[in-house]
């Protein structure tokens, strides 16, 4: 791997040997947990509860889904 190629998966701080490195990560799974917040927002602001059921689709997420993953796995996160 070239020496172009490894920094595009870095991101250095202050660009100094020995400066601290933080591994850049895919921004996908970030934008798509705050989009399914705002889901879940914008559902909760509405029907003052967060408890819709599986199938719900909000924002065209499958929001429904997606909040009975997180709690089925709540003991994990």
């Amino acid at each position: 791997m070239d020496s172009s190629m490894r920094n595009s998966h870095f991101s250095g701080f202050g660009g100094t040997p020995g400066a601290a490195i933080r591994i850049v990560k895919s921004p996908r799974p970030v934008k798509w947990a705050m989009l399914s917040l705002f889901a879940l927002e914008s559902f909760q602001e509405r029907e003052r509860h967060c408890r819709g059921p599986r199938w719900h689709i909000e924002g065209g997420l499958n929001l429904g889904s997606w909040v009975s993953t997180l709690r089925s796995r709540q003991d994990a996160l």
